[in-house]
């Protein structure tokens, strides 16, 4: 992938997160979209079930509500402020640390003794999700 196209695609998921958590907290409308696909289709929740009300709950203050229902919403919250930000500073120096931390992360990420011990956690987080009824 080409340093253009992970910052635009990096931007672009950033602006639809907010747009997504935005909706999620003011549309008072009638619902178009009804939760996740994945457990419309499957009837069990995907992993990250529970992520946007997760950053909801964290947007109100509940730290401790916000990691019960689901772990990664801390996480998509947490890039939500830092990828902007980050992708801001590489477009003022006229650097790209975000992309060069991109492609190690990639790298990294293929070795087997660090991609299936994150493999697991993301399916006990599953499993978590099911059990819990989410």
């Amino acid at each position: 992938m080409s340093p253009k196209s992970l910052y635009a695609l990096t931007a672009s998921g950033c602006v639809a997160g907010y747009a997504w958590v935005f909706v999620s907290e003011f549309w008072h409308g009638p619902v178009i979209w009804k939760g996740c696909l994945f457990k419309q289709i499957y009837s069990i929740p995907c992993p990250a079930c529970g992520s946007t009300r997760s950053i909801l709950l964290l947007l109100h203050g509940d730290f401790w509500g916000a990691l019960a229902l689901n772990p990664l919403g801390l996480l998509l919250a947490a890039a939500l402020i830092l990828l902007p930000m980050w992708l801001l500073i590489d477009a003022v120096r006229r650097t790209q640390s975000f992309y060069r931390f991109f492609v190690r992360f990639d790298e990294v990420m293929r070795k087997p003794q660090l991609l299936l011990p994150f493999a697991g956690v993301i399916a006990t987080n599953w499993i978590w999700n099911i059990v819990k009824g989410l």
